[in-house]
Protein backbone atom coordinates (compact mmCIF):
# COMPACT_ATOMS: atom_id res chain seq x y z
CA UNK A 1 0.00 0.00 0.00
CA UNK A 2 2.68 2.42 1.02
CA UNK A 3 4.28 1.51 -2.36
CA UNK A 4 1.84 2.23 -4.00
CA UNK A 5 1.10 5.72 -2.95
CA UNK A 6 5.01 6.58 -3.06
CA UNK A 7 5.14 5.39 -6.89
CA UNK A 8 2.29 7.85 -7.41
CA UNK A 9 3.56 10.73 -5.63
CA UNK A 10 6.70 9.79 -7.48
CA UNK A 11 5.13 10.11 -10.60
CA UNK A 12 2.92 13.19 -9.25
CA UNK A 13 6.33 14.89 -8.85
CA UNK A 14 7.91 14.09 -12.08
CA UNK A 15 4.87 15.25 -14.04
CA UNK A 16 5.50 18.65 -11.86
CA UNK A 17 9.07 18.77 -13.05
CA UNK A 18 8.14 18.02 -16.79
CA UNK A 19 5.58 20.69 -16.71
CA UNK A 20 7.62 23.08 -14.87
CA UNK A 21 10.68 22.55 -17.08
CA UNK A 22 8.29 22.86 -20.01
CA UNK A 23 7.07 26.12 -19.09
CA UNK A 24 10.59 27.18 -18.34
CA UNK A 25 11.94 26.61 -21.92
CA UNK A 26 8.67 28.17 -23.22
CA UNK A 27 9.95 31.22 -21.00
CA UNK A 28 13.35 31.35 -22.35
CA UNK A 29 12.22 31.06 -26.18
CA UNK A 30 9.58 33.88 -25.43
CA UNK A 31 12.39 36.06 -23.69
CA UNK A 32 15.10 35.05 -26.79
CA UNK A 33 12.28 35.99 -29.03
CA UNK A 34 11.75 39.35 -27.45
CA UNK A 35 15.11 40.21 -26.82
CA UNK A 36 16.05 39.72 -31.04
CA UNK A 37 13.14 41.46 -31.42
CA UNK A 38 14.62 44.47 -29.73
CA UNK A 39 17.95 44.13 -31.12
CA UNK A 40 16.35 44.48 -34.42
CA UNK A 41 14.83 47.12 -34.06
CA UNK A 42 17.54 48.76 -32.67
CA UNK A 43 19.63 48.00 -35.29
CA UNK A 44 16.99 49.43 -37.36
CA UNK A 45 17.35 52.95 -35.40
CA UNK A 46 20.77 53.09 -35.51
CA UNK A 47 20.93 52.75 -39.29
CA UNK A 48 18.29 55.16 -39.58
CA UNK A 49 20.38 57.79 -37.25
CA UNK A 50 23.39 56.94 -39.18
CA UNK A 51 21.51 57.96 -42.62
CA UNK A 52 20.48 61.08 -41.07
CA UNK A 53 23.34 62.04 -39.79
CA UNK A 54 25.20 61.30 -43.31
CA UNK A 55 22.36 63.79 -44.38
CA UNK A 56 22.80 66.23 -41.93
CA UNK A 57 26.51 66.49 -43.08
CA UNK A 58 26.00 66.62 -46.22
CA UNK A 59 23.99 69.45 -46.18
CA UNK A 60 26.11 71.09 -43.68
CA UNK A 61 28.88 70.61 -46.67
CA UNK A 62 26.75 72.97 -49.21
CA UNK A 63 26.57 75.70 -47.17
CA UNK A 64 28.54 78.72 -47.31
CA UNK A 65 31.82 79.18 -44.70
CA UNK A 66 30.85 82.82 -43.46
CA UNK A 67 33.78 82.23 -40.88
CA UNK A 68 37.11 79.98 -39.95
CA UNK A 69 36.74 78.10 -37.15
CA UNK A 70 38.84 79.06 -33.79
CA UNK A 71 40.90 75.52 -34.35
CA UNK A 72 42.14 77.21 -37.90
CA UNK A 73 43.20 80.45 -36.06
CA UNK A 74 45.03 79.54 -33.43
CA UNK A 75 48.83 79.96 -34.52
CA UNK A 76 48.06 82.09 -37.17
CA UNK A 77 47.80 85.34 -35.20
CA UNK A 78 44.66 86.30 -36.49
CA UNK A 79 41.87 87.01 -33.73
CA UNK A 80 38.38 85.13 -34.73
CA UNK A 81 36.40 88.52 -34.27
CA UNK A 82 38.88 90.11 -37.52
CA UNK A 83 38.00 86.73 -39.76
CA UNK A 84 34.39 87.17 -38.65
CA UNK A 85 34.66 91.03 -40.17
CA UNK A 86 36.58 90.17 -42.96
CA UNK A 87 34.14 86.89 -44.01
CA UNK A 88 30.92 89.37 -43.58
CA UNK A 89 32.69 92.44 -45.99
CA UNK A 90 33.69 89.92 -48.52
CA UNK A 91 29.52 88.65 -48.44
CA UNK A 92 28.39 92.40 -48.47
CA UNK A 93 30.69 92.69 -51.74
CA UNK A 94 29.64 89.44 -53.36
CA UNK A 95 26.10 90.67 -52.86
CA UNK A 96 26.98 94.42 -53.95
CA UNK A 97 28.02 92.60 -57.12
CA UNK A 98 25.27 90.55 -57.75
CA UNK A 99 22.98 93.90 -57.16
CA UNK A 100 24.85 95.32 -59.81
CA UNK A 101 24.72 92.55 -61.71
CA UNK A 102 21.15 92.20 -61.77
CA UNK A 103 18.55 93.46 -64.88
CA UNK A 104 18.57 97.58 -64.93
CA UNK A 105 15.62 98.74 -63.03
CA UNK A 106 13.56 99.61 -66.22
CA UNK A 107 13.16 95.65 -66.88
CA UNK A 108 11.73 95.18 -63.65
CA UNK A 109 7.64 95.95 -62.76
CA UNK A 110 7.09 99.23 -60.81
CA UNK A 111 4.44 100.23 -58.61
CA UNK A 112 2.25 103.54 -58.42
CA UNK A 113 -0.28 102.62 -56.59
CA UNK A 114 -2.72 104.66 -58.47
CA UNK A 115 -3.60 101.98 -61.67
CA UNK A 116 -6.80 99.45 -61.23
CA UNK A 117 -5.18 96.45 -60.76
CA UNK A 118 -1.19 96.92 -60.66
CA UNK A 119 -1.38 95.62 -57.41
CA UNK A 120 -1.47 92.33 -57.89
CA UNK A 121 0.35 92.15 -60.88
CA UNK A 122 3.46 93.96 -59.60
CA UNK A 123 3.61 91.07 -56.66
CA UNK A 124 3.34 88.08 -59.50
CA UNK A 125 6.02 90.18 -61.51
CA UNK A 126 8.71 90.26 -58.75
CA UNK A 127 7.48 87.09 -57.61
CA UNK A 128 8.53 85.40 -60.69
CA UNK A 129 11.90 87.46 -61.48
CA UNK A 130 12.60 86.42 -57.82
CA UNK A 131 12.16 82.46 -58.69
CA UNK A 132 13.44 82.80 -62.23
CA UNK A 133 16.72 84.65 -61.10
CA UNK A 134 16.77 82.30 -57.01
CA UNK A 135 17.37 85.81 -55.88
CA UNK A 136 17.65 86.03 -52.21
CA UNK A 137 15.02 88.02 -49.94
CA UNK A 138 17.99 90.97 -49.42
CA UNK A 139 18.51 91.96 -53.06
CA UNK A 140 14.82 91.93 -54.61
CA UNK A 141 13.80 94.17 -51.31
CA UNK A 142 16.54 96.42 -52.28
CA UNK A 143 15.01 97.53 -55.21
CA UNK A 144 12.15 98.64 -53.93
CA UNK A 145 13.43 101.89 -53.52
CA UNK A 146 13.10 102.57 -56.94
CA UNK A 147 10.22 100.32 -58.17
CA UNK A 148 7.79 102.17 -56.17
CA UNK A 149 7.17 105.28 -57.85
CA UNK A 150 4.59 108.71 -56.98
CA UNK A 151 2.39 107.92 -54.18
CA UNK A 152 3.26 104.29 -53.71
CA UNK A 153 7.31 105.33 -53.56
CA UNK A 154 5.75 108.36 -50.31
CA UNK A 155 4.22 105.39 -49.02
CA UNK A 156 7.11 103.24 -48.95
CA UNK A 157 8.93 105.60 -47.32
CA UNK A 158 6.96 106.03 -44.14
CA UNK A 159 6.66 101.92 -43.50
CA UNK A 160 10.20 101.44 -44.47
CA UNK A 161 11.33 104.22 -42.28
CA UNK A 162 8.82 102.93 -39.20
CA UNK A 163 9.23 99.28 -39.49
CA UNK A 164 12.61 99.31 -41.08
CA UNK A 165 14.27 96.40 -43.44
CA UNK A 166 11.52 93.46 -44.39
CA UNK A 167 11.01 90.76 -46.16
CA UNK A 168 9.39 90.61 -49.64
CA UNK A 169 6.61 88.44 -48.18
CA UNK A 170 5.81 91.09 -45.71
CA UNK A 171 6.00 93.86 -48.18
CA UNK A 172 3.41 91.95 -50.17
CA UNK A 173 1.32 92.02 -47.09
CA UNK A 174 1.18 95.41 -46.75
CA UNK A 175 0.08 95.99 -50.40
CA UNK A 176 -2.56 93.84 -50.16
CA UNK A 177 -3.90 95.39 -47.19
CA UNK A 178 -3.58 98.78 -48.83
CA UNK A 179 -4.63 98.04 -52.05
CA UNK A 180 -6.39 94.93 -52.36
CA UNK A 181 -9.34 96.30 -49.63
CA UNK A 182 -13.24 96.49 -49.68
CA UNK A 183 -12.83 99.93 -51.58
CA UNK A 184 -10.50 98.90 -54.09
CA UNK A 185 -12.89 95.71 -54.81
CA UNK A 186 -15.77 98.10 -55.41
CA UNK A 187 -14.27 100.50 -57.35
CA UNK A 188 -13.28 97.43 -59.67
CA UNK A 189 -16.75 95.95 -59.66
CA UNK A 190 -18.57 99.43 -60.43
CA UNK A 191 -15.86 99.61 -63.27
CA UNK A 192 -16.89 96.50 -64.60
CA UNK A 193 -20.65 97.22 -64.56
CA UNK A 194 -20.16 100.93 -66.13
CA UNK A 195 -17.33 99.99 -68.77
CA UNK A 196 -18.67 100.57 -72.68
CA UNK A 197 -17.63 99.25 -76.05
CA UNK A 198 -18.19 100.99 -79.10
CA UNK A 199 -17.75 98.75 -81.66
CA UNK A 200 -17.44 101.26 -84.18
CA UNK A 201 -15.03 102.78 -82.79
CA UNK A 202 -12.82 100.04 -80.69
CA UNK A 203 -12.24 96.60 -81.19
CA UNK A 204 -13.29 93.94 -78.98
CA UNK A 205 -9.80 92.41 -78.10
CA UNK A 206 -8.56 95.21 -75.42
CA UNK A 207 -11.62 95.59 -73.84
CA UNK A 208 -12.40 91.94 -73.31
CA UNK A 209 -9.21 91.80 -72.17
CA UNK A 210 -9.74 94.48 -69.70
CA UNK A 211 -13.03 93.25 -68.12
CA UNK A 212 -11.45 89.47 -68.02
CA UNK A 213 -8.21 91.04 -66.25
CA UNK A 214 -10.56 93.25 -63.58
CA UNK A 215 -12.50 89.91 -63.24
CA UNK A 216 -9.78 87.63 -62.93
CA UNK A 217 -7.58 90.31 -60.19
CA UNK A 218 -11.34 90.67 -57.97
CA UNK A 219 -12.25 86.81 -57.91
CA UNK A 220 -9.31 84.73 -58.42
CA UNK A 221 -10.73 81.93 -57.82
CA UNK A 222 -13.61 81.95 -60.72
CA UNK A 223 -13.48 79.36 -62.92
CA UNK A 224 -12.20 80.93 -66.92
CA UNK A 225 -15.35 79.96 -68.73
CA UNK A 226 -17.39 81.93 -65.84
CA UNK A 227 -15.35 84.55 -66.31
CA UNK A 228 -16.00 84.71 -70.30
CA UNK A 229 -19.79 84.56 -69.27
CA UNK A 230 -19.88 86.73 -67.04
CA UNK A 231 -18.57 89.58 -69.53
CA UNK A 232 -20.93 88.15 -72.24
CA UNK A 233 -24.08 88.75 -69.49
CA UNK A 234 -23.04 92.31 -69.75
CA UNK A 235 -23.37 92.05 -73.65
CA UNK A 236 -27.17 91.38 -73.32
CA UNK A 237 -29.72 90.81 -75.33
CA UNK A 238 -29.03 89.63 -79.27
CA UNK A 239 -25.32 90.05 -78.95
CA UNK A 240 -24.97 88.23 -76.30
CA UNK A 241 -27.43 85.03 -77.45
CA UNK A 242 -25.27 85.19 -80.84
CA UNK A 243 -21.88 84.61 -79.15
CA UNK A 244 -23.08 82.36 -76.64
CA UNK A 245 -24.90 79.99 -79.27
CA UNK A 246 -21.62 79.80 -80.96
CA UNK A 247 -19.50 78.93 -77.86
CA UNK A 248 -18.79 76.64 -75.62
CA UNK A 249 -17.31 76.09 -71.58
CA UNK A 250 -14.39 75.32 -73.05
CA UNK A 251 -14.07 78.17 -75.72
CA UNK A 252 -10.48 80.36 -75.29
CA UNK A 253 -10.61 83.96 -74.68
CA UNK A 254 -9.24 84.53 -78.33
CA UNK A 255 -11.78 82.58 -79.65
CA UNK A 256 -14.66 84.13 -78.30
CA UNK A 257 -13.31 87.22 -79.33
CA UNK A 258 -12.82 86.51 -82.71
CA UNK A 259 -17.16 85.84 -82.69
CA UNK A 260 -17.61 88.84 -81.59
CA UNK A 261 -15.43 90.58 -83.99
CA UNK A 262 -17.38 88.64 -86.36
CA UNK A 263 -20.98 89.41 -85.21
CA UNK A 264 -20.33 93.12 -84.63
CA UNK A 265 -18.55 93.45 -88.02
CA UNK A 266 -22.00 91.99 -89.30
CA UNK A 267 -24.81 93.38 -87.61
CA UNK A 268 -22.81 96.34 -86.77
CA UNK A 269 -23.88 95.81 -82.92
CA UNK A 270 -23.36 98.37 -80.62
CA UNK A 271 -21.62 95.82 -77.33
CA UNK A 272 -22.03 97.24 -74.01
CA UNK A 273 -20.63 95.40 -71.09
Amino acid sequence: MRLNQFTSDNGRQTELWQELTHKEDMYKIEVTNSIQSLQHEFRNYQRCSNSKMNDIEQFLHTLPRISTPLNQNEGAGIPNEQVLDVESSKLKAELSTSFHNLEPTKEWPHFSGEGEYENMEFIRGIDMIKEDLELPDILVTAKFNTLFTISAHRWYIKLRQAHGHQSETWWNTQIINKWANDSWIFKGETAFEYAKFNADKEKALPCFCQQKDRLTELYPDMLEFMIHRKILRQCGGDLEHSVESRTTEQSSAENIVNILEEVTTRTRMVLVW
